[in-house]
């Protein structure tokens, strides 16, 4: 099931080869944060003869909204 996370502030993003710590202190000390997430229709895994078929399926229907 694809899931779209829409954060208020592009700051709370863990991403990269960032450590999880210090970015967890960071984004727990703030007062607030919006985080959003949308749930997509559920793609069937067995139409997709590779992971990466499923990846791309995946991000196409996350892409369309």
């Amino acid at each position: 099931v694809p899931v779209t996370v829409e954060l208020s502030d592009r700051a709370l993003a863990w991403i990269g080869d960032a450590p999880f710590l210090p970015h967890y202190a960071r984004v727990a000390a703030r007062p607030e944060h919006t985080i959003t997430l949308r749930v997509h229709a559920p793609i069937a895994p067995r139409q997709h003869p590779s992971a990466g078929s499923l990846a791309r399926a995946a991000r196409a229907a996350i892409e369309r909204g």
